[in-house]
């Protein structure tokens, strides 16, 4: 908590040795924490050559105080389980999105 993070997301089939000929997705994510309790979650555009199936996303951020908005891509989101949306309870905001493979932003803007 309160600190910057990055990973990378490889994914594969799960079953067949294609891994090791490159056959991957990778995504780069990047958390952020700013002040007053701001969280910014970002996703990089995916690369490789394993095609991931449609899905939702499915992201928790915890240890937020209700939100004042969800934010993805800069513009608010509506609270629902549906996607685009969100669900706040219990200290912490659930969010859902498409995985569409392309760049992302989603950000926790507490309220005051």
């Amino acid at each position: 908590a309160g600190g910057d993070t990055e990973i990378e997301l490889v994914e594969d089939d799960g079953e067949s040795t294609d891994y090791r000929h490159g056959v991957v997705a990778k995504t780069m994510i990047r958390l952020f924490h700013r002040a007053g309790g701001r969280m910014r979650l970002e996703l990089g555009a995916r690369q490789g050559s394993f095609a991931v199936a449609p899905r939702t996303l499915h992201l928790v951020f915890h240890g937020s105080a209700p939100p004042r908005a969800v934010l993805l891509d800069a513009r608010a989101i509506p609270e629902r389980i549906t996607q685009p949306g969100f669900v706040a309870h219990e200290g912490r905001v659930d969010v859902f999105l498409g995985d569409d493979g392309r760049a992302h932003s989603v950000e926790v803007d507490p309220a005051p």
